[in-house]
């Protein structure tokens, strides 16, 4: 394949891709792209069946994106990065999450309060390459989503400048695998628990029942978690980022 400088009168709005091959070559080589990504999506399958890890799928998608990948929580909380994330990464917003784990209070509230952000999350059109103009890369952007709605963030960084629309394609499959993998149940919850947390995310629970299950909790802590009660108005967007985040603690905390 060569890359030519679209010549006058022939239709193209910039560079012409021009094939130097013959037609059988050429359906070779399109059968062979067809099987690699096959065989790939066939690994990242098999990796979320046997119960791999975030780490062991970005490992794969690697070596495809060629560039440096991270999957956030809902509350913007790094939860796996690529293999040499913090070495090849070296702008200021990379270097925060690296050595803290999580982004800088400016990136979540430069992110919740852009349009651009906003609309792919309300509208769930998948993954779009876009530069942020308070970021130094351009990036490929994906929520994830799984049987409860939002589950996390992709971002796949655009150090190397080589983004194709065939990798946007891909990290729309890649997001699919990730957010199966962010949607496996967790260990089943005792129902004093459960309870409790349904009271803690504001849902009707009859008073007398709740009564029992806070008599059940240990008079010296000993549970590891503390009842409260927290409101949002629904009406803010960002709180949506919050109360997820919330949720997730509490949850993560209970037996």
């Amino acid at each position: 394949f060569f890359l030519l400088p679209a010549a006058a009168g022939q239709g193209f709005a910039g560079d012409a891709l021009v094939c130097g091959a013959d037609a059988e070559t050429l359906f070779a080589l399109a059968q062979d792209c067809f099987l690699a990504y096959r065989e790939w999506m066939a690994r990242l399958g098999a990796c979320v069946l046997g119960g791999g890890t975030l780490k062991e799928l970005i490992a794969l998608a690697r070596p495809v994106f060629q560039n440096p990948i991270s999957v956030d929580d809902p509350g913007f909380r790094l939860l796996a990065y690529s293999e040499g994330y913090d070495r090849e990464l070296g702008d200021e917003e990379s270097l925060f999450v690296a050595e803290n784990g999580y982004h800088s209070p400016r990136y979540v509230e430069r992110m919740v309060d852009d349009p651009v952000f906003l609309h792919n999350l309300e509208h769930g059109t998948g993954p779009f390459l876009y530069h942020y103009d308070f970021l130094q890369h351009s990036s490929i952007y994906c929520p994830l989503r799984g049987r409860d709605g939002l589950v996390g963030f992709l971002t796949i960084v655009g150090r190397q400048d080589n983004f194709t629309p065939g990798m946007v394609d891909a990290a729309a499959l890649f997001a699919g695998m990730l957010g199966a993998v962010l949607s496996r149940p967790a260990a089943p919850l005792r129902p004093d628990d459960t309870i409790l947390l349904e009271a803690l995310r504001g849902r009707p629970v009859e008073q007398k029942l709740l009564d029992v299950c806070l008599e059940k909790l240990p008079p010296d802590g000993g549970a590891g978690y503390s009842v409260v009660r927290l409101e949002f108005c629904a009406t803010q967007e960002k709180n949506r980022f919050l109360l997820a985040r919330v949720e997730e603690l509490l949850a993560g905390h209970l037996p």
